[in-house]
C-alpha cells in the first residue's frame, strides 16, 4: 500500500519563504514515494509556483482550506503523515503521524489550557466570529475615524468565510466619501 502525506501551509498563496519550505517539503516527501497532497488556505496552481519559488509540483494533488478544521481533518484523516508547516496556524491533523513545523518559536498553548483554546473556544468563535478577507488586497489602508479604512478599487474582491449555505446573512459596510461633491 502506498504511503500518504498531507503538507499543509494556509499562507501558500503568499509564496514567501515558508511556503518554499513547504513546497520542498511536498516535493522531498513526492521523491520519497508519498502520494502528497498540498493544502493552502487559497487555491495556487502549480506552475505559478514553479515560476515563481522554481519548485516542480505537477505530480502533487492541490486542496484548499480556509480556516476549516473540519475540512482539514477530512483531508488527513486515514493519512500515514500531516505536517502542518503554517505560520501561526496551530490546526491539528488525523493522520497516523502528526508534525506542527513551527517557522518561529511560538507557544502552542500546551495542556490543560491549549486544549480548552484550541478544542473549546476557538472552535466557538468562529462559528460566531465571521472573518472578513480581502482575496485581491486593497491598493492603501489608513485610519479614519477609529476604524481601518482600505481605497477600493474595480479589482478589490472580498470574502467572508464562514457563512452558512442558504441562510441569510447580514453584512455592514461603512462607506467614506472624501472627495464627493453634490450636485
Amino acid at each position: 500500500m502506498k504511503k500518504t502525506a498531507v503538507v499543509y501551509d494556509k499562507w501558500l498563496h503568499t509564496l514567501g519563504g515558508g511556503e518554499v519550505v513547504a513546497c520542498s517539503m511536498a516535493r522531498i516527501l513526492k521523491d520519497a514515494g508519498y502520494d502528497v497532497t498540498l493544502v493552502g488556505g487559497k487555491s495556487v496552481p502549480p506552475e505559478i509556483i514553479k515560476e515563481k519559488l522554481h519548485i516542480d509540483l505537477s505530480d502533487i494533488d492541490f486542496a484548499a482550506v480556509w480556516n476549516d478544521p473540519v475540512g482539514l481533518k477530512r483531508l488527513t484523516k486515514g493519512k500515514n503523515l500531516f505536517i502542518n508547516a503554517s505560520f501561526t496556524d496551530f490546526s491539528f491533523g488525523h493522520a497516523r503521524k502528526n508534525i506542527l513545523y513551527p517557522h518561529f518559536p511560538i507557544d502552542p498553548f500546551a495542556g490543560l489550557k491549549g486544549w480548552l483554546l484550541n478544542r473549546a473556544v476557538l472552535p466557538f468563535l468562529s462559528k460566531i466570529v465571521k472573518q472578513v478577507e480581502f482575496i485581491i488586497e486593497p491598493e492603501l489602508a489608513e485610519v479614519k475615524k477609529g476604524h481601518l479604512a482600505y481605497l477600493l478599487g474595480k479589482r478589490v474582491r472580498i470574502a467572508f468565510s464562514n457563512l452558512d449555505p442558504g441562510k441569510s446573512h447580514v453584512l455592514k459596510f461603512s462607506l467614506f466619501f472624501e472627495n464627493f461633491l453634490r450636485y
